[in-house]
């Protein structure tokens, strides 16, 4: 888009949001020898705190062209930026997907959980914003991968379970603990992917390998899903082990369920 072209296509009701907005955030990116700007704006003057770099609206600039991404416009809800590397842009995360086309990704506020991730696909050839996708899921981190990314789903979580629980005679404390699903984006769309969901695994250790984990986990191949989402983890000082358990739903423990435990490690 040149400066001549922008000015034709100056959408005025994005250059009159953009003028009635105050600054939250901002990000310069630069791919195939184009640049502009990303922009987070809210309607308040000043924020707490805690909604430091959130704003209601997000938008891009070139020159002097401003536009309001629509995600952003059509709901009152808060966004940041994801700040992850390898990224096209200088403060927040942006990944070339295919071709022309760059994700922007925004998060939306959603506490006490992780943001929401929004991706909105932009067209650096004629540089203008496609569709955004709205995933509702809680994405805590991104990684870049040829023609896409992957990130972390986090669980929603509000209330941690905790107790004590009797199995081969011997009590142990347990807790209820937050799954980590592993998705990715390309442009053929969303899709849920297992084998890096064990390989970034935090109790990887636990299982002898892939398929053990997915016979434990209960990885649904038909509808591409874990089965057993509800992880708990036991443990016992006493006799210097830990345990972990994967089940369909949260359910009140009794101790015949099928713990996988192994040794704690010397200090």
């Amino acid at each position: 888009m040149t400066a001549s072209q922008a000015f034709a296509n100056q959408d005025t009701s994005s250059q009159d949001l953009f003028e009635k907005t105050f600054a939250r955030d901002n990000s310069f990116c630069t791919f195939k020898n184009k640049r502009l700007e990303l922009l987070i704006r809210g309607g308040s003057k000043f924020t707490e705190t805690k909604e430091r770099g959130y704003g209601e609206y997000t938008f891009f600039k070139i020159e002097d062209y401003v536009e309001a991404f629509k995600f952003s416009r059509a709901q009152a809800s808060l966004f940041r930026f994801y700040r992850d590397k390898d990224s096209v842009c200088s403060k927040s995360t942006a990944y070339p997907i295919q071709g022309d086309t760059v994700a922007f990704l925004f998060g939306g506020e959603n506490r006490p959980n992780y943001n929401q991730l929004v991706i909105q696909l932009y067209d650096f050839k004629e540089m203008k914003a496609l569709e955004a996708i709205e995933t509702h899921v809680s994405v805590s981190k991104t990684y870049r991968r040829p023609e896409g990314f992957i990130f972390k789903v986090m669980p929603e979580r509000y209330e941690i379970e905790m107790g004590k629980v009797m199995f081969s005679k011997v009590e142990y404390t347990f807790q209820d603990r937050a799954f980590p699903i592993w998705m990715g984006y390309t442009a053929k769309g969303i899709k849920l992917l297992p084998d890096v969901t064990f390989k970034k695994l935090p109790w990887r250790k636990y299982f002898k390998d892939q398929a053990h984990f997915f016979k434990t986990s209960a990885w649904n191949e038909t509808e591409k899903k874990f089965d057993r989402p509800m992880v708990y983890f036991a443990v016992s000082f006493a006799q210097k082990k830990k345990c972990i358990l994967f089940l369909e739903k949260k359910t009140a423990l009794n101790g015949s369920e099928n713990w996988i435990c192994q040794a704690m490690k010397a200090e």
